[in-house]
């Protein structure tokens, strides 16, 4: 798989292109990630369980302001699915090892399609 190596500026707030809520996006699965690898007793500690949450949460809201167009044009990525991480919360551990289990499946296949988007994008 091809890494789109070009670094965009990425800006906070809700003045982003696209291609630069995609790079934060991808910013954000790099830090996701080593938690969604940590074993279940590490992942259940709470201070794990929070910054996963918190990355997921961070994720679900930039998917959820992507432009409508730009989602339409860009069907291979489950938007829908993304957008809900924005309302990740935790109860129990029960919770948080069914978030850290859907997080080791979706981000490898994310961080590609997103890879594969912004290369063709320049």
């Amino acid at each position: 798989m091809a890494q789109h190596d070009k670094r965009i500026t990425v800006p906070f707030g809700d003045v982003m292109t696209p291609e630069q809520r995609l790079c934060r996006m991808l910013e954000i699965l790099e830090d996701l990630y080593p938690l969604a690898c940590l074993t279940k007793e590490e992942f259940c500690r709470e201070d794990a369980r929070e910054e996963a949450g918190a990355y997921a949460a961070a994720l679900g809201r930039c998917a959820s302001k992507l432009p409508g167009a730009f989602v339409k044009k860009h069907p291979e990525i489950d938007w829908e699915a993304l957008e809900v991480f924005r309302y990740t919360d935790f109860c129990d551990g029960i919770d948080a090892l069914i978030l850290r289990d859907r997080l080791r499946e979706k981000i490898p296949v994310l961080r590609g399609q997103l890879h594969k988007i912004l290369a063709a994008a320049d």
